[in-house]
């Protein structure tokens, strides 16, 4: 059985990332889940949100973008991007981060694995720079 995912993208003037960021979900898309990706704009002031809508217009089984009325923090945006989320599982991706290779594949081989039983999975974190030198990792 086909589990269901949302990645959720809070969005602030990151036009410079926003495509890096939900490309790097969607070419690792696996056949093991319904993938949606979920994107809410908290009135960006650039190009956030048009990007964002681009985005949905090019993947529109899997992209979703809405935007807030008026900039209310990321609390807010937070909240609407779980009240749009229709799955059972949920990735929070912030806009100006990518998911590494292969991770989506293996977020889908724990939740199935025997191991999985609820609760709040969290992966490594790598810091890259503006020229792709690894700068820290958490």
């Amino acid at each position: 059985m086909k589990i269901t995912l949302s990645v959720l993208i809070p969005a602030y003037n990151v036009e410079e990332y926003l495509s890096k960021s939900v490309l790097s979900v969607l070419r690792q898309q696996d056949l093991r889940c319904d993938l949606e990706i979920i994107i809410v704009d908290n009135q960006s002031t650039d190009r956030t949100f048009r990007i964002a809508e681009e985005l949905q217009e090019a993947y529109p089984d899997i992209v979703k973008a809405f935007q807030n009325a008026e900039n209310l923090g990321i609390a807010y945006s937070m909240n609407r991007l779980w009240e749009n989320s229709q799955s059972e599982f949920s990735i929070i991706l912030h806009a100006d981060n990518e998911l590494i290779d292969g991770g989506l594949r293996l977020f889908i081989d724990y939740v199935e694995s025997k191991d999985y039983q609820r609760g709040i999975v969290f992966g490594d974190l790598v810091y890259i720079d503006g020229s792709n030198n690894v700068i820290g990792s958490w």
